[in-house]
């Protein structure tokens, strides 16, 4: 399994566990309605049940995402917890953006100029409209 999987998995940690404990729940639409709302987790994250089942099949340790200006160096690549935070962010973004975000979160490699320009716009205008 690819790092950057795992890297992400762990991001949406918190939800994906808060989501997993209403499986145990005794009324049936509790537990419809957690299923639904973890694949909409994992969608918006750029994943799929496969994902999940990879990632905790491997026994990560789940975490929270922190903001890109708490990466310490060498932690990880700043270009690509700047794209995790804007998709845990929810914002206002288009379907292209996002698409383009999720790419960049798996990227294997340095993104090119022009890609890592287009992310720090996206992430100062997000940056801007959170205050």
């Amino acid at each position: 399994m690819e790092t950057a999987i795992g890297d992400l998995i762990g991001n949406i940690g918190p939800k994906v566990g808060k989501l997993i404990a209403l499986l145990g729940s005794d009324v049936d639409g509790e537990v419809l309605g957690a299923v639904a709302a973890l694949g909409r987790v994992l969608e918006g994250a750029g994943l799929d049940y496969t994902d999940l089942g990879e990632a905790m099949g491997a026994g990560l340790v789940l975490h929270t995402l922190r903001h890109p200006s708490e990466v310490l160096p060498g932690e990880d690549e700043l270009w690509r917890q700047q794209a995790r935070w804007l998709l845990s962010l929810g914002a206002d973004l288009s379907e292209k953006e996002i698409e383009f975000l999720r790419n960049i979160v798996k990227w294997i490699g340095r993104p090119s100029d022009k890609q890592l320009a287009w992310l720090e716009r996206i992430y100062k205008e997000a940056a801007a409209e959170a205050g």
